[in-house]
């Protein structure tokens, strides 16, 4: 009932305001003055914000850039300064500071320029010799040949030094205010004002700060308790945005503007609020907007105008910026350069590795692309579902841009092999705007950010659907910031994306309420500690180019590349016989794939005579080549295609003794991924098949390499063999053979597997020994097994002499100058020689 009956109250007190201030206005055209009558024109909602003026030392929440309430104003040769504010010239009042371009400072104390109640706010100052009853007389400076941007501080009525900070009064913007007390550090009204030479008129938009401080009356209660002013900003690249502040309520806060918002370390902008409104973290986290800016790093405070700016404001002035030390160094500044509308061209993509175009591996790839201006860029990749379409954001520089896609889409996850991509959408924003808002409690009706026509007097234009002549688009991420009380927060907390309309949806947070603590200091209440509580909240807009759509169907090509098997085919590893290797390899897919490596290594003394390879019409081969004991080729391999070579060669008196190990490789392409040989550098290039194995830590046994050993074994039937051994490999915990003879059986001896049993069968016999769920490398066993010699034959207790094998039989004695004679019959009647040794050839059967 209380608000209600205020409301009413206040209502009608405003109407009859408003009616008389209007009727003392008619007879005056236009009040030139510019500052806080632009915040607050006749009939303007809300409450008054006052300026803050303080230089103290002692840190503080809500104005981490204490200024002494300081403005710049460009005067040209012979115009005049008129300056004014509520405080000026009264008992124990305070002053006006003005910096001259060249460093030469006045300091106003004299009655003239205050500005002493809301009718003479809004009808401005008197020109020189004027004596207007409902205007303030002002004071004047002439500029005379001191062309350029002159400072100007209001200096309260208290000490500006004071750590005090007394409440200013419950006054609504649209009414007069109570007289500032003694100890007070803020300021009603303030004015500066440009009059021409023959001081009969007003230039308008000559003034801008670069940033407000300003204090509320301390209730969140009631929408008319709010701030609703608005300022022109203008932005380095000469465009224009009006911003209506629509509502909010920070009670104390700190409102300015700048092309980065909140940045990290290396001055790039992160597009997030911040959880915080720790000085030091503030300081660190934005370019203080009281200094030059930062060329090096591209940081640029945006000028805040109070009305739109004038059409005669050069590209840049000299100026004397604002310091701790009121130091009287003189810069340039910019102040209206020409606009540019944003374009980009040429938009193309390649890959990471090679800069294969229109292609890439998971890793992604690079996305090239033209701009006429420098700007932001958002580069838009669709992905089909189940992902999510991938925009990128960053720098733009004028000229050509090279910009990395590391093959994510928009949930973070790789891309899904064989993604066509059908266009990369590029467009280039430019005159972005930030207003990161330090300690705004609340905001429930979004600030308003609109992009004003290209041309004096910058109209906004809101009818037009041209991005470039009218937006009202505005962006925000508060993933960051604390939970709120239900309906306080911000609703989405992140449209980074798409945007919203700042005047129906927009940066909304918080509600008209009264004070409600949850935590103390928290920002998880309402009024003063709701949402925005102790937070750094931004929101920013900038200007989307028209979109460039390229259409390249970009292919993300994965391909499961693999050695299959090697078979060894021959008998014998006797010098100078023919051995053969089959040598299967198969594209696993998904992707058709062209220019994989592929190789046969031998060892040395190998001499390869010819590779013949087969595969119908699913395989291509070119860049054959012999070279001793190697064979390489290229090959393209569509989707699951298998291709068999036979690579043949002869056994050289050279060669080491076996095993006889052997190497079969294939090398995926560059900007093609293989799942289990794939470096994870974004652009490094496959060198070897080995190299881009070892990069995938978690596969054991890549399949991209095999090796084969080949031992020999000849051995009579149930005779002991010469032992057979195998290491198992990394990953696998159970031996796999396959057609092992009759007879031969294997056993574990200290994790390695030993083959020595008598085969039983007479014959020749090739079989593998492996590792389950580890192919890379398998021992196959030629092993030929002979027959015993026939029963009527030779027979020596103990041995066994096989069937066509030569024996060396020797004999002994204890008999001293024994003589040996050799008979081949039991009734020695058939000597066949002497001595202690003799030789026989087994019969062949």
């Amino acid at each position: 009932m209380l608000k209600t009956l205020r409301s009413i109250v206040v209502s009608l007190g405003k109407k009859l305001h408003f009616l008389f201030t209007f009727c003392l206005l008619v007879n005056f055209s236009v009040a030139y003055a510019e500052g806080s009558k632009d915040l607050y024109p006749a009939g303007v909602s809300g409450n008054r914000a006052f300026l803050y003026s303080n230089s103290s030392a002692s840190s503080s929440v809500s104005f981490p850039f204490k200024t002494l309430g300081t403005h710049y104003v460009y005067a040209k040769k012979n115009e005049f300064i008129a300056v004014a504010s509520s405080v000026q010239g009264i008992s124990n009042g305070g002053e006006i500071r003005v910096t001259a371009p060249n460093g030469s400072r006045d300091v106003i104390t004299v009655y003239d320029g205050r500005i002493p109640d809301r009718l003479r706010e809004l009808n401005g100052p008197n020109h020189f010799g004027e004596n207007h009853s409902n205007k303030y007389t002002p004071s004047y400076i002439p500029v005379n040949g001191d062309e350029g941007i002159w400072k100007i501080e209001f200096i309260p009525r208290g000490s500006e030094t004071s750590p005090d900070n007394p409440e200013p009064t419950d006054d609504l913007a649209d009414g007069d205010w109570s007289i500032e007390g003694r100890r007070s550090v803020v300021i009603a009204a303030w004015d500066i004002s440009v009059e021409d030479e023959s001081r009969t008129s007003w230039r308008e938009g000559r003034v801008y700060t670069n940033l407000l401080n300003l204090k509320l009356y301390n209730t969140l209660e009631y929408e008319n308790g709010a701030y609703h002013g608005t300022n022109y900003v203008l932005t380095k690249d000469g465009r224009i945005y009006r911003v209506k502040n629509n509502g909010n309520n920070g009670y104390a806060f700190t409102f300015f503007s700048n092309n980065k918002g909140f940045i990290d370390a290396a001055g790039s902008p992160i597009y997030k609020s911040l959880n915080t409104t720790n000085s030091l973290v503030i300081k660190n986290s934005v370019h203080d907007p009281r200094i030059a800016d930062d060329d090096v790093r591209n940081l640029v405070t945006h000028k805040l105008f109070y009305q739109p700016p004038s059409f005669d404001l050069p590209s840049s002035a000299p100026v004397i910026l604002w310091s701790k030390t009121n130091s009287k160094i003189q810069t340039q500044t910019w102040l209206k350069n020409t606009a540019i509308v944003p374009i980009v061209t040429k938009v193309a993509f390649n890959g990471s590795e090679a800069a294969t175009p229109n292609q890439a591996s998971q890793k992604g790839g690079i996305i090239t692309f033209t701009a006429n201006v420098p700007g932001t860029f958002r580069i838009t990749i669709p992905i089909a579902s189940p992902g999510r379409d991938k925009v990128i954001v960053g720098l733009a520089a004028a000229g050509e841009n090279r910009i990395e896609w590391k093959g994510l889409d928009g949930n973070d996850r790789l891309v899904s092999p064989g993604l066509i991509i059908p266009k990369i959408k590029v467009k280039l924003s430019s005159a972005e705007v930030h207003f990161p808002f330090i300690d705004m409690e609340i905001n429930p009706k979004g600030i308003v950010i609109e992009l004003t026509e290209n041309k004096h007097p910058y109209l906004v234009k809101d009818k037009s659907l041209d991005e470039s002549v009218y937006n009202d688009r505005v962006y925000w991420d508060d993933s960051d910031v604390s939970e709120g009380m239900a309906g306080e927060g911000s609703d989405p907390k992140v449209n980074n994306i798409e945007g919203s309309s700042s005047r129906t949806l927009g940066h909304i947070w918080g509600t008209y309420n009264r004070d409600y603590e949850v935590t103390r200091n928290g920002n998880d209440g309402r009024g003063s500690f709701s949402f925005g509580n102790e937070k750094a909240m931004d929101t920013y807009a900038y200007i989307l180019s028209n979109e460039e759509a390229a259409e390249l169907n970009v292919n993300i090509k994965v391909a499961d590349l693999k050695i299959v098997s090697i078979t060894p085919v021959g008998n014998s590893l006797a010098s100078g016989k023919e051995l053969s290797y089959v040598v299967k390899v198969k594209n696993d897919g998904p992707s058709d794939i062209t220019g994989a490596n592929f190789q046969f290594l031998a060892p040395p003394g190998f001499q390869i005579t010819k590779a013949v390879h087969s595969s119908g019409t699913c395989a291509t081969e070119s860049n054959q080549n012999i070279s001793g004991s190697n064979y390489s080729s290229t090959l393209n391999l569509k989707n699951n295609c298998e291709i068999s070579y036979t690579i043949t060669g002869i056994i050289g008196t050279g060669m080491s003794a076996p095993p006889f190990r052997v190497e079969a490789n294939i090398m995926r392409p560059a900007d093609v991924t293989d799942p289990d040989a794939t470096n994870t550098e974004f652009a490094q290039k496959p060198l070897t098949a080995a190299t881009e194995c070892a990069a995938v830590a978690s596969v054991v046994g890549c399949n991209n390499i095999m090796y084969n050993d080949v031992v020999a074994r000849e051995v009579c039937v149930n005779s002991l063999i010469a032992p057979i051994e195998y290491t198992l490999l990394p990953g696998g915990t159970e031996i796999e053979i396959t057609d092992l003879p009759v007879g031969l059986t294997f056993r574990y001896v200290s994790g390695n597997v030993i083959i020595d049993t008598p085969p039983t069968i007479p014959g020749e016999f090739i079989f593998t020994i492996g590792t389950k769920g580890n192919d890379t490398k398998k021992t196959t066993v030629l092993v030929r097994v002979k027959a015993n010699g026939l029963a009527a034959d030779i027979e020596v207790t103990g041995h066994v002499i096989c069937l066509g094998e030569n024996a060396l039989l020797k004999a002994t004695s204890s008999i001293t100058g024994a003589v040996f004679t050799w008979y081949s019959d039991a009734a020695l009647t058939n000597r066949v020689g002497t001595g202690s040794s003799f030789e026989v050839v087994a019969p062949t059967a």
